[in-house]
């Protein structure tokens, strides 16, 4: 969803035919290479290098992935901010962007 709600609509059925083909190539390229890795090493260690290699993937992206707005935080970046940073305001926002 929300890399669909980043793509305009006009865009969007290309945008995740582009991002599948990505994917898709990416899975096969990591078969190769484990295949690769696994006739110079067991594959159990190619396994368990797999799994860290892919924890430290997703612990990377989730260090960067951005964090719902807190009134405090909208209220504090900028002073014409301050009149949209009621609590009801940023949980209408929420709620917008959960339904989108």
């Amino acid at each position: 969803p929300l890399f669909g709600r980043a793509v305009p609509n006009r865009y969007r059925a290309r945008a995740f035919g582009v991002a599948v083909s990505g994917l898709c190539a990416g899975q096969g390229l990591a078969m190769l290479g484990a295949g690769f890795l696994a006739g110079f090493s067991a594959p159990t260690a190619v396994i368990a290098a797999s799994g860290v290699a892919g924890t430290l993937a997703v612990a990377a992206v989730a260090a960067r992935w951005p964090r719902p707005a807190t009134p405090e935080a909208v209220a504090s970046a900028t002073p014409e901010a301050t009149a949209s940073a009621t609590p009801d305001a940023v949980a209408e926002s929420q709620r917008e962007m959960e339904t989108v």
